[in-house]
């Protein structure tokens, strides 16, 4: 084995064990903590220029245990603001995106049991029409590179849409120090939190 397949070993596990670690963060969240802080996570996002000048952003269906964003969405739909959600491909590993108008009657649960679009093929959105992502994950870094589930459907989605832009959502303590990257791995431009919002690798503003 060589120094380059040693290093990738190293980084796949130091990968797993933050996975875990987040993993068992996230579960033992106070639901009303966690409720609290999404809405100001929704509300920083509502009130940034660059969200209000977007016409077409796609939103990920929130897990349970993830940032919220059915607030965001409603208040996107009365801002004039196309929504678009993603459909997982389980076989190409891709994301397909569809546009939605109205997310309690457009979306059933699909892959892993998380809502997925349910719209006719014509609604689907190529990724580079898309002018913003809010982009889920486990952790981020102050560089904008993501630790995710595993799947690469997000990186995969990036490298689709180059110069889209990306802002990682989640809640401050899951920003840390450092991600494990992989020549593949895509960094979001924006961070945001129930603290803050800023462009990666800036000083981050209230």
């Amino acid at each position: 084995m060589d120094m380059w397949e040693d290093r990738t070993r190293e980084e796949d596990c130091g990968k797993e064990a933050l996975r875990r670690t987040m993993r068992r963060a996230r579960a033992e969240l106070d639901p009303t903590w966690a409720a609290a802080a999404s809405g100001r996570i929704q509300e920083r996002l509502a009130g940034w220029g660059r969200f209000r000048a977007a016409r077409r952003v796609l939103f990920y269906m929130a897990r349970a245990d993830e940032v919220q964003t059915d607030w965001l969405i409603q208040w996107a739909y009365r801002a004039g603001i196309q929504v678009v959600v993603p459909r997982v491909e389980p076989n190409s590993r891709d994301l397909a995106l569809y546009r939605i108008e109205d997310v309690r009657r457009d979306v059933q649960a699909g892959f892993q049991g998380i809502l997925e679009p349910r719209v006719p093929e014509e609604k689907r959105v190529a990724p580079g029409a898309i002018d913003l992502v809010l982009v889920p994950g486990l952790a981020f870094d102050d560089r904008g590179f993501r630790l995710g589930f595993g799947g690469g459907y997000y990186d995969r989605l990036l490298a689709q849409a180059p110069g889209v832009m990306a802002v990682g959502v989640g809640f401050r303590f899951q920003v840390v120090t450092r991600i494990p990257r992989r020549q593949w791995d895509q960094a979001v431009g924006y961070l945001v939190t129930e603290e803050w919002l800023k462009s990666c690798g800036t000083r981050p503003r209230d």
